[in-house]
């Protein structure tokens, strides 16, 4: 039987850079990720999305668009983790990024897309999910069905 493994991240734009975090958890320590983490029972992805943020950032965020659903298979997770990225923009006018969970999240940021491309980067999809946004291929937010 397949084991699938659900996750919520954001895309956050502000001013034509990106807010990224540096992972603490020991198998990927150091390095670089959208704000992201697990769908939990019964939570719809957006959302996950909007508490992962606040949760890793200290960001309010609203969603403007779905960027794409991502696959990939991790060892340590045992399965096949879905990861369905979000656009996000901060509803704030006035904002500080910091880490929020010391142990999870070593470092937060806002980069440009070339800072991002310098760093060791979790999982591809983060480039790619900037490449898409930039493109204006985005889908509308209503793409995803929340029916609960």
């Amino acid at each position: 039987m397949p084991s699938y493994h659900l996750v919520a991240g954001n895309l956050i734009e502000h001013n034509e850079k990106y807010v990224l975090v540096q992972e603490g958890k020991e198998h990927v320590k150091g390095q670089w990720n959208v704000p992201a983490g697990s769908i939990e029972k019964k939570e719809q992805a957006k959302k996950a999305a909007v508490r992962e943020a606040k949760e890793e950032t200290g960001l309010n965020v609203d969603i403007e668009g779905l960027i794409g659903v991502y696959f990939d298979q991790s060892d340590y997770m045992d399965g096949t983790v879905v990861i369905f990225v979000f656009h996000s923009k901060i509803s704030e006018k006035d904002f500080k990024i910091q880490a929020q969970q010391e142990e999870e999240i070593l470092d937060t940021g806002l980069y440009s897309k070339e800072e991002i491309k310098e760093k060791e980067l979790r999982t591809p999809f983060v480039l790619d999910a900037i490449q898409t946004l930039e493109s204006g291929k985005i889908s509308s937010i209503e793409t995803v069905k929340d029916y609960r």
